[in-house]
């Protein structure tokens, strides 16, 4: 079991990628005995520690559960954005909820 700690939690993170890419709606909607999608700064500690977490892709983006209006409104975004993260650079990115596909790696709160 790979595991990362956050914010003084510890959480399991997903051996795999999910296996195919969803929108953010759509996976908000796995409920697969409490795995979920990591929030925005969780992903970045993984991206950080990726090596260690095994089989990131690394020309793929990966989406959070960070919707952009959980972070303060300093932009013109559209409603409806979300926070993904590009693996490749490791650039912050805004989707559409709705239009935008990616790719998933699941977590779970160790308790």
């Amino acid at each position: 079991m790979k595991t990362i700690i956050a914010d003084n939690r510890k959480y399991e993170v997903a051996e795999a990628d999910y296996p195919e890419k969803l929108t953010w709606r759509e996976a908000n909607k796995i409920d697969i005995n409490g795995w979920t999608l990591p929030h925005f700064s969780l992903l970045q500690n993984m991206f950080i520690n990726g090596e260690d977490l095994n089989g990131f892709d690394y020309s793929e983006t990966y989406l959070s559960s960070t919707q952009f209006w959980d972070i303060v409104n300093e932009h013109n975004v559209e409603d409806g954005s979300v926070y993904v993260l590009n693996f490749k650079t490791g650039e912050e990115l805004l989707k559409h909820e709705d239009n935008y596909a990616g790719k998933i790696r699941l977590i779970r709160e160790i308790k």
